[in-house]
């Protein structure tokens, strides 16, 4: 009798769990509604993505959203800096998106765009952090890529951003 009402319990919980997951929809400007009242209002899918992973991953799957992966690159990649309120000239991202995150108004106009062969810059292993606190091996991968005679490392950007470039020295060239 106790299997009865413990398979009971869990089919009422995936019910129940189904039905909350029908209450969410998303429009094409990948807004995230709940019962037709607005939760999340983003600018792109991969921040609806981010947002969801961070608050509610069940409906990644309903919505048959999947996180994108850093890809490997090869050959010529163009980097992007976006110019903002920081302004170090160090960082670039071969994402578009991300660089527009670090500008004033959120223009295209504000970013710097350059056209970089990714063997003129350093991979170390593990990449280094390029956010929060001190990370070790950031100093180690510069002084090797300094080594190798290269002027610019790769950088772990944090959870689900997409790696960065980090310029050595800005007055160099890459």
């Amino acid at each position: 009798m106790e299997l009865r009402k413990f398979i009971a319990t869990i089919i009422k919980e995936y019910l129940n769990e189904s039905s909350y997951l029908d209450s969410y929809t998303i429009d094409d400007n990948y807004y995230l509604y709940k019962d037709g009242i607005r939760q999340f209002s983003s600018t792109s899918k991969k921040d609806l993505i981010q947002y969801l992973q961070r608050t509610k991953p069940e409906l990644l799957n309903k919505f048959n959203l999947l996180p994108e992966k850093n890809k490997e690159f090869k050959g010529v990649i163009t980097l992007y800096r976006g110019h903002g309120y920081n302004e170090g000239n160090n960082f670039y991202s071969p994402s578009k998106e991300f660089a527009l995150e670090f500008t004033r108004t959120g223009r295209e106009s504000e970013l710097t765009k350059i056209r970089v062969n990714v063997n003129r810059i350093y991979k170390h292993e593990p990449l280094p952090r390029g956010y929060g606190e001190e990370d070790p091996n950031f100093d180690l991968a510069i002084e090797i890529s300094k080594n190798k005679g290269l002027n610019a490392i790769w950088v772990d950007e944090g959870l689900n951003q997409p790696n960065s470039v980090f310029k050595i020295d800005v007055n160099k060239n890459f």
